[in-house]
């Protein structure tokens, strides 16, 4: 069980960081 929600976990994180580098790269396209 434990592994498991670490594994949840950290995919989540990996796509939190996904989705901010998008939002960091959309906010810059739109300040150019």
């Amino acid at each position: 069980m434990l592994k498991i929600l670490t594994n949840i976990e950290m995919k989540l994180l990996k796509e939190e960081k996904n989705v901010v580098s998008s939002l960091k790269n959309i906010v810059k396209c739109m300040f150019l």
